[in-house]
């Protein structure tokens, strides 16, 4: 088996190795990424079977995050696997994908806007939920950037990004302030 939020979203987690933390009374297993926020556990753990593991701190998991999207850039471009298909954008899956992701602490991608010639790849975050505050400010964007029907619990800052490619934010709900300013 693999994550079953994954399985929802080209598998990229299982494909990439990222092992199953969680696994809940109904058997359903979830990566760290899908686990829900308060199961994201730094070891495997079945719901109801022996004692919980600690939880991955927000440090922790974000250099999870910032580890995919740096091997991507170094790795260098590779149209033909970012490639974005306007007639099945809901199962595109670039290399930096994190469909379905779950992000439960404050996160900035600001720092990605700092490295002389990067920037942020194309990334599919189609799905995700931020649960806290998140930063795009003064991020750069290199391709097309994906947000369909994510929703964004705290404030959402996008100041000064640059979009070199489109974006997409189809069916996405922001419950808090959101600045594209």
């Amino acid at each position: 088996m693999g994550c079953c939020i994954g399985a929802e979203h080209s598998d990229w987690c299982k494909n990439d190795g990222y092992e199953i933390v969680y696994v809940d009374r109904e058997g359903k297993e979830y990566c760290v990424f899908h686990a829900p926020a308060d199961c994201k556990y730094v070891s495997p753990y079945v719901e109801g079977v022996g004692e919980k593991p600690g939880l991955i701190s927000g440090d922790d998991f974000n250099a999870k995050v910032f580890d995919r999207i740096d091997a991507v850039i170094d790795a260098g471009m590779i149209d033909w696997l970012d490639k974005w298909d306007e007639f099945d954008w809901e199962n595109w899956n670039p290399r930096c994908n994190f469909a379905g992701a779950i992000f439960f602490v404050d996160i900035s991608f600001s720092t990605f806007n700092k490295r002389a010639s990067k920037y942020l790849p194309p990334i599919n975050f189609n799905s995700c939920q931020f649960c806290e505050e998140v930063s795009f400010d003064f991020s750069n964007f290199s391709g097309v950037v994906c947000f369909h029907q994510s929703k964004f619990n705290g404030e959402a800052n996008f100041r000064y990004s640059r979009f070199r490619g489109r974006a997409y934010f189809n069916n996405t709900k922001f419950d808090s302030k959101a600045d594209f300013g």
